[in-house]
């Protein structure tokens, strides 16, 4: 199923990408971050997990945040103090709703960062990954829809892409949304389970 689905978000941002939408010479992912969520629907829990990928000119801002001693390099307890005072905004720009019921999103690990090799402030890529899970509501007879509210780095463009995937005798798939900052999943268990 997952292989479907990915095939499904690769020809959705192909037909973006080939639209005849103005364009700057030379565009770049630059100043982009990529939103990854995974959201697996189980009998239990819901598990969810967003990965950021900052390109180069908005990691670099990061970077400079997290260098809390100016001397261009990013220690790990720099990362540690830096993700500690961003665990406010992940709780408050991170929202999960069953059928419109706002969930408790319950960390499963702690949040990090992956500086991909480079620890200079310099633009240089890095990967923020928030992993939780949320307790499974009872699912009514006819599914139900689980959104993802990501207003992470709201301000900053952004390349969005999601996967689901259920167990336990629950189908997740993803759907389409109006809003680009929220990721819906429409669930349903099949008749007789």
């Amino acid at each position: 199923m997952r292989y479907v689905q990915r095939c499904a978000m690769l020809l959705a941002v192909g037909g973006v990408l080939a639209s005849p939408l103005p364009v700057r010479a030379h565009t770049t992912l630059r100043d982009y971050i990529q939103h990854r969520a995974t959201v697996d629907v189980e009998g239990r829990n819901i598990d969810v997990t967003v990965e950021l990928t900052f390109y180069e000119d908005c990691s670099v801002v990061e970077r400079r945040r997290m260098d809390a001693n100016g001397d261009g390099r990013i220690g790990e307890g720099e990362i540690r103090a830096y993700l500690k005072g961003e665990a406010e905004r992940f709780e408050r720009d991170l929202r999960l709703t069953f059928d419109g019921k706002p969930l408790e999103l319950i960390p499963l690990f702690d949040p990090r960062i992956d500086l991909c090799g480079n620890d200079a402030v310099a633009p240089h890529f890095h990967v923020l990954k928030l992993e939780y899970f949320a307790r499974t509501p009872r699912m009514a007879d006819s599914g139900a829809v689980i959104e993802l509210k990501d207003g992470l780095w709201a301000d900053q463009p952004a390349l969005r892409a999601l996967e689901t995937s259920g167990k336990d005798g629950i189908r997740a798939t993803a759907a389409a949304s109006k809003d680009p900052q929220v990721w819906r999943v429409k669930c349903r268990r099949p008749r007789g389970e």
